[in-house]
Order: C-alpha cells, then sequence, then structure tokens
C-alpha cells in the first residue's frame, strides 16, 4: 500500500526570494500570496504563512469599508487591500473579512485563506517567452499551465481541434499583450459568442494583467472558452 509522509505545516510556503523583502511584507507568488515572516534579501530563503488572520493596510482616503464575512482582495499595483467591489483584474483573493472595518481605518483584518485557481491545480507549469517566436501547441502540451510572457506581434497557436485536448494560457507579465490563434479551419467560440474560423482571442496589452487566463477544449464546433480571467477580445 502507498503511503504518506509528514514533512512540515502546510501553513508555510518555503522557496527563495527574487527581491528584497521586509517582514510583513504581502508576497504574491504565481496564484498564491502570502505573508513573508521575515526579512530577506534577494536569493535568501523566505518563508510565506498563507494562512492565518492578519491586519492587511487599506486606504483611508477612499472610504472603503468592510463587515464581517466580506470578501478582501489584494490590489498588487495599490499595495492595498480592496473590497470585491473595487478588485481590478489582477487583483488575488486574500479571504473574508474578520473585524469591521470603517472607511477612515487604515487596516482591516481577513483570514488569508489560499484559493488557488481551479484549472492551475495538479498541472505542470512551463514558462514561454513569445518574445523569440511565435509558439504553436502539441498534443504534448495538454495538461499543462502555459505561463506565457506576450509580445507586440507573436501568437500562441493551437493545433487543429482533437477530442479531448484542452490548453490552459496564462499571462506571466502585466502589459504584454497575448493573442491565441486557432488553426485557420476552427473557431473559438464561448458564452454568446458563436465565433468565426480563423480568429484569434486576445489580450490586449492595455489591460493584460499576471495572472490572467484562458482555458481552451476541444469541442466539435471548435474551442470552447471554458474558463477566463482578465479582458480577453475576439479579432
Amino acid at each position: 500500500m502507498a503511503t504518506a509522509t509528514y514533512k512540515e505545516p502546510g501553513d508555510v510556503l518555503q522557496l527563495t526570494a527574487t527581491a528584497p523583502v521586509v517582514d510583513g511584507q504581502v508576497v504574491v507568488y504565481g496564484p498564491l500570496i502570502g505573508v513573508a515572516q521575515g526579512p530577506a534579501s534577494a536569493g535568501d530563503p523566505l518563508a510565506l504563512q498563507l494562512v492565518g488572520q492578519h491586519r492587511f493596510p487599506k486606504s483611508a482616503s477612499t472610504g472603503p469599508s468592510f463587515e464581517i464575512g466580506d470578501d478582501v482582495y489584494w490590489d498588487s499595483v495599490l499595495g492595498l487591500a480592496v473590497p470585491k467591489s473595487l478588485a481590478a483584474v489582477d487583483s488575488i483573493y486574500i479571504g473574508p473579512c474578520r473585524r469591521p472595518a470603517a472607511s477612515g481605518d487604515t487596516f482591516v483584518e481577513a483570514e488569508l485563506r489560499a484559493e488557488p485557481v481551479p484549472y492551475f491545480h495538479g498541472r505542470v507549469w512551463e514558462n514561454v517567452s513569445l518574445a523569440p517566436a511565435s509558439k504553436v501547441l502539441d498534443i504534448q502540451d495538454v495538461g499543462k499551465v502555459l505561463s506565457v510572457t506576450g509580445h507586440p506581434t507573436n501568437v500562441v497557436t493551437l493545433p487543429a481541434t482533437v477530442a479531448g485536448a484542452e490548453y490552459v494560457v496564462r499571462s506571466a507579465a502585466d502589459g504584454a499583450r497575448l493573442a491565441v490563434s486557432p488553426n485557420p479551419n476552427d473557431r473559438i467560440i464561448g458564452p454568446d459568442d458563436a465565433g468565426s474560423d480563423n480568429e484569434d482571442l486576445t489580450l490586449t496589452a492595455a489591460t493584460a494583467r499576471r495572472g490572467d487566463y484562458a482555458v481552451l477544449r476541444a469541442t466539435a464546433a471548435g474551442w470552447l472558452l471554458v474558463a477566463s480571467r482578465g479582458i480577453w477580445a475576439k479579432g
């Protein structure tokens, strides 16, 4: 019988800092968010607390207020906690509010709760840069999360539809155009969108945010957009 061996509590993620970090800093790592358990220089070991109740900074001037149970998100650009109504497309879910916060408060107390994207769970990640050339997907890319650094003209090209094939394309950087192009005889379809043959699905540079993604599944009618985050346009 196969058995598992206990290694360590799962509430702390051990990794290497890519930039200087101060104690208590909110750190976004892929689809995860955590709080640094101590300072670290670039290249040093870093421990991120992934669960627990924490006080997160929020704006006292723009007036967001929170009640117990409200969803709290982290805006990486502002470096502030925001309510769902003000969350940008690249904001990351922190967890539920655990203590009321008035509009003039500078902190909101929330339960840090990891919420991995379902389509990322258990998959192999591959970093892709479109800077050298366009990327043509094949059957060996099924099952991966393709974390792509976009390019002004290059694209990720889908193969002809094959039953059971599914691709996950994720934006790896803010402000980088990312286009997904079907086979000339195929189309990308989605909610209320019958699509047209050879029509690209594009995340424009103006709206592209790290963590935006599209999940495309092969069907008899074409590539079906079954899930996405971000502002994707056709054409």
